[in-house]
């Protein structure tokens, strides 16, 4: 759980660089669609696909990932959300953005942050997984 929470600063900032953004709201997507590319998403880095992660990544966050983080972490943060369940609960954070909750509990252990997704190119890619 310590990983989710250090996760959750770099959410904030990208939270607040998604709704800098101008114009009107998109309607968020099925709830069914962000928690299919987000099972798959981690699914994939469970099993060390990297590359099949990486294509469901909107723009902003394919050019950036992994970032400084192993393969080895990424496996563990995969891991560890097993333990998490997203919410449908959509929040704009621009107008082709939207933040879910997620909630992640293993034991006595307790951490919150956002999975979000972006509008691009004709449909719905995780911003930040």
């Amino acid at each position: 759980m310590r990983t989710i929470r250090r996760l959750t600063a770099a959410v904030v900032a990208l939270v607040a660089l998604a709704a800098a953004a101008p114009g009107s709201a998109l309607d968020p997507p099925p709830f069914a669609e962000v928690q299919s590319l987000w099972t798959n998403f981690w699914t994939r880095m469970a099993a060390d696909d990297v590359q099949g992660a990486k294509g469901l990544l909107a723009t902003l966050a394919y050019v950036r990932f992994p970032g400084s983080r192993s393969l080895a972490e990424w496996h563990e943060v995969a891991l560890e959300m097993a333990f998490c369940r997203l919410e449908d609960a959509p929040q704009a954070a621009a107008r082709d953005a939207y933040a879910y909750p997620l909630h992640c509990r293993q034991g006595d252990e307790t951490a919150t942050s956002v999975v979000m997704v972006r509008f691009e190119d004709g449909r719905w890619w995780l911003l930040q997984p």
